[in-house]
């Protein structure tokens, strides 16, 4: 072989050399540029899954505050129906004390005229039937209030039992949804990151039905209460002016007042 034969070859050979190491500089870039963007998307995907979880922790707080608050309001509203009653009743009795004692003096007034007795006891009668009315509708008031309370309270607790278990189910819906970015972050594949983010997907989908079925409770619950209350908060039937007309005895010297 001749000396530029030779010299040929080599230049092939260093030719070919530069080619391999182009190529194998252009392989490097490319891998290099396809790491680093795997990483940028790995990074996105990382920021949005935890922007997500900060937005959704702020939510289920604002959604706890308004619910003690709303809470709150109603045991106040059920106070404030308890005492009202029971300053109404307080009130009852007193005027139905000063009635019979009203009757007591028309009685002693008969006595003085020395009219027939029968018509000293009628006020009597008719007193007594009037405070036993009475009586036996604020016992009827009493019972009823007491039973509205009772429902209530079981209402309450079969309420706090599904806000409880919501309320767990959501917090390990967290947990997978982190476990899930985490996973992402770490995929070394195109095909492993497509199957985590349609698990991803699978998953805020559960958690938007739970949150939903969250919502529609406390809705629930808020209509309920609002019928309640306000069931609970009507006035008992008052006796009609007609009724009083005919059992007031007072306004006079006369026992019967009038009748």
């Amino acid at each position: 072989m001749s000396q530029q034969e030779n010299s040929a070859l080599n230049a092939l050979a260093d030719l070919m050399g530069l080619e391999e190491e182009r190529v194998h500089e252009e392989e490097e870039t490319a891998r290099e540029a396809a790491e680093a963007q795997a990483a940028r998307i790995a990074a996105e995907e990382k920021q949005r899954a935890e922007e997500e979880a900060r937005r959704q922790a702020e939510e289920d707080e604002r959604l706890r505050v308004e619910q003690e608050e709303k809470e709150r309001l109603e045991r106040e509203e059920r106070l404030r129906i308890a005492e009202a009653g029971v300053e109404a009743k307080a009130a009852q009795e007193a005027r139905l004390k000063e009635e019979q004692m009203r009757l007591d003096a028309q009685v002693k007034i008969a006595e003085k005229k020395q009219k027939p007795k029968w018509l000293y006891a009628l006020p009597v009668v008719l007193g007594g039937l009037f405070i036993s009315y009475m009586v036996y509708s604020n016992s009827q008031a009493d019972k009823a209030a007491a039973e509205q309370a009772e429902r209530d309270r079981e209402r309450d607790e079969q309420f706090a039992k599904l806000q409880k278990r919501l309320d767990d189910q959501l917090a390990a819906s967290a947990q997978e949804k982190e476990r899930l970015a985490k996973a992402l972050e770490a995929a070394t594949s195109e095909a492993e990151r497509e199957k985590i983010r349609a698990q991803q997907a699978e998953q805020k989908k559960k958690e938007d039905d739970l949150r939903s079925q969250k919502k529609r409770r406390s809705s629930s619950k808020k209509s309920k209460g609002g019928s309640s209350s306000s069931a609970a908060s009507e006035p008992a039937p008052e006796v009609t002016k007609k009724r009083r007309k005919k059992i007031e005895l007072g306004g006079g010297e006369d026992p019967l007042g009038g009748l």
